[in-house]
């Protein structure tokens, strides 16, 4: 992730659930104060492939510490 890049997660106490009674999970991505991408409800219809390829369409792909700059993830084959 870009170091720009806000986090935003509710806590372990659940406060977000409570006080505004979320059902379930969603995967969300905010771009400039607007929702870039919206994955389906959780935890059965998001899919975290597809926030992997939305990340990389919109940022380019990540290139692993320690490797030489070569186009190739660690846990290929």
């Amino acid at each position: 992730m870009p170091s720009q890049c806000q986090l935003v997660a509710d806590c372990m106490d659940n406060n977000t659930n409570v006080a505004y009674g979320v059902s379930f999970e969603r995967v969300c991505i905010v771009q400039k104060k607007t929702i870039a991408y919206l994955g389906g409800k959780g935890p059965f219809f998001y899919n975290l492939n597809d926030v992997r390829q939305w990340l990389e369409q919109n940022f380019g792909k990540r290139q692993s510490r320690g490797m030489e700059k070569k186009n190739r993830c660690l846990d290929c084959p």
